[in-house]
């Protein structure tokens, strides 16, 4: 795209070069290379161009022609009033806070402005120069400039002794970056212009404005506009209405003295809480161990030995001596015992079936002794049981144990 590539070159303030041949291509860097190179010094006549009506110029129609200059870029805020044939400047001047400078890339005589020298307007247009650099307090010429500050609009007002309306006023305004506004005075009233310009930052902003005269001669007058602050800085006090609204927009209340903020009189607030995250939270910390429980099989004896265990830790006292007998003898003598109840219970239902039939004595006496014999044969076993050695791990049946075996062996011999 041919169009395309033009306007990046324009926008880049570059150059553009097309070629169908790629061997052109170290031509062309060739080329630009010369360009970038070549010497600040342009010697060529050429005839000075003016590009606006300065008041460096006043007075001066015709310039001769020149022969050589140093070529220079004018800067952003600079106003070009003499250019070459190249568009490079010759002469131009610029406005720095409250002070102006000027350049003039050629010579005075010469080399390059032999034919300046005697030209008839060679001593009023360097008069032209110092007078602008260094102005008088008299080059107003009858022009009072007033400057202020509406929101963000700066305004300016010019005042003229000639009383006309038909005179052409332009303002040139420099903010605090530097940058330059070009504006245009138009007139509300004989002999008065007004005009305005964006004045959104801080600073010092510098007005020069210029007014042709009816004698043709180019009047100027210049002055400067300063803020400060924004003006939403400004203080107005304390807006006491706007407190009350705001007070009374929240449900609160203003207070007059420093002890009532800490007075107890705020209504209760009341709110809901999610609380299935706690709840969450327990299930999952409970779930290990209901785990636990229900593959181990603890028992509630050893949840409290646990207990007594983690307490006795904490309390750093000394573990109690284990239980006389562990759970598994426990378990055995219950089994025995169980076992005697059940032959009890057989001999017995013998004896009564023996009764009801009326057995001869000896037959009784038979079998009451062998009732007798059974009895002292589990006699023997629990005197067994009682002799056998205990483990270290384990102790003697307590003594609740032994007098329910007793009494059950009491009652088989009965």
């Amino acid at each position: 795209d041919q169009l395309l590539l033009q306007d990046l070159a324009q926008w880049g303030q570059g150059r553009y070069y097309f070629s169908e041949d790629a061997y052109n291509i170290p031509r062309i860097f060739t080329k630009e290379t010369m360009k970038a190179i070549k010497s600040y010094l342009v010697e060529e006549s050429f005839y000075p161009k003016l590009n606006f009506n300065s008041p460096v110029m006043a007075g001066i129609l015709q310039m001769p022609v020149l022969n050589g200059y140093v070529a220079t870029t004018p800067k952003q805020t600079a106003q070009l009033v003499l250019s070459s044939s190249h568009g490079d400047p010759v002469l131009a001047h610029w406005q720095y806070g409250l002070g102006r400078s000027i350049a003039f890339t050629s010579d005075a005589g010469g080399r390059w402005a032999g034919s300046w020298v005697s030209w008839a307007d060679y001593n009023r247009f360097w008069g032209n120069l110092l007078s602008w650099t260094l102005p008088r307090h008299s080059e107003n010429n009858g022009l009072q400039l007033n400057s202020s500050l509406k929101g963000t609009q700066g305004l300016i007002a010019l005042e003229s002794s000639e009383f006309s309306v038909s005179r052409q006023s332009d303002g040139v305004v420099v903010d605090p970056e530097l940058d330059r506004q070009e504006i245009k005075l138009e007139a509300v009233a004989p002999g008065r212009y007004e005009g305005a310009f964006t004045a959104r930052h801080p600073g010092v902003y510098f007005l020069n404005v210029s007014q042709q005269g009816t004698d043709g001669e180019l009047k100027t007058a210049s002055g400067g506009l300063a803020i400060s602050y924004s003006p939403e800085y400004n203080y107005a006090g304390t807006d006491y209405n706007y407190l009350q609204q705001l007070a009374k927009a929240g449900g609160g209340s203003i207070l007059g003295d420093p002890k009532e903020a800490f007075a107890d009189n705020l209504y209760p607030v009341k709110a809901v809480f999610d609380l299935w995250p706690w709840l969450l939270i327990i299930a999952v910390l409970v779930l290990p161990l209901d785990i636990a429980a229900r593959r181990l099989n603890i028992l509630p004896s050893d949840l409290k030995k646990g207990l007594m265990i983690i307490h006795n830790k904490f309390k750093k006292l000394p573990l109690p001596e284990e239980a006389p007998a562990t759970l598994n003898r426990l378990r055995e003598k219950k089994s025995m015992l169980k076992d005697l109840q059940q032959d009890n219970k057989i001999k017995q239902e013998t004896y009564n079936n023996a009764q009801a039939n009326l057995p001869n004595q000896a037959e009784f006496k038979s079998k009451d002794e062998e009732r007798k014999a059974a009895a002292s044969e589990l006699e023997d076993k629990l005197n067994s049981q009682q002799e056998k050695p205990v483990s270290d791990s384990s102790a003697a049946p307590s003594e609740e144990r032994m007098s329910r075996l007793l009494q059950a062996k009491k009652r088989a011999k009965k």
